[in-house]
């Protein structure tokens, strides 16, 4: 099953602004909330593993668009950016607020 040329483009749209929108953010939150003696390190460190997961699933995507196709799975591609929310939800959570 093949998603229509409009759709596909459209869905590669959404995906790339929210991919490269989000780096900047991420990289501001790390240093703020980094031990000020270690801000260096730890974007080193931060940017590294980011690295290294963008290409393990660069390459894990290539090889199972080889075997699958597209409309299963780029859907999978939305699940980085939901468990990177999820994971900073904790960001969201004030003093005195409920979790």
């Amino acid at each position: 099953m093949a998603a229509p040329a409009a759709v596909f483009a459209a869905w590669l749209l959404v995906w790339g602004i929210s991919v490269a929108g989000d780096s900047p953010q991420f990289s501001a939150l790390t240093a703020t909330h980094a031990p000020r003696e270690a801000v260096g390190s730890v974007l080193t460190l931060v940017n590294c593993i980011g690295f290294s997961i963008s290409i393990l699933s660069i390459q894990g995507f290539v090889a199972l668009a080889q075997h699958h196709d597209l409309s299963l799975l780029l859907p999978w591609l939305g699940l980085g950016p939901l468990l990177g929310l999820w994971g900073l939800r904790p960001l969201l959570v004030r003093e005195g607020s409920p979790p």
